[in-house]
């Protein structure tokens, strides 16, 4: 194995940090998919990155989150 290709566990670190990304854990069952540790990081790392920026305002935060899902909602109900 080559150590060109070997990326160090900081840079990893900071990549995550810097894309706002959770790491969702692995489960073995149902029910641990739909636990809140599970559900919540999913459902964070869906949003769109302008959403995931952590210096916007609540307010701000609200509107675009009221955007996004009733325009997701919109196609979804278009499409049937």
């Amino acid at each position: 194995m080559s150590t060109s290709t070997v990326m160090p566990r900081m840079y990893i670190m900071f990549s995550f940090a810097h894309t706002n990304v959770l790491t969702v854990p692995k489960t073995n069952t149902r029910l641990g998919d739909r636990s809140f540790s599970v559900a919540g990081p999913r459902i964070w790392t869906s949003l769109p990155a302008s959403l995931r920026q952590p210096d916007i305002e609540f307010g701000h935060f609200k509107r675009l989150l009221k955007t996004f899902l009733f325009s997701d909602t919109l196609i979804s109900m278009c499409r049937v």
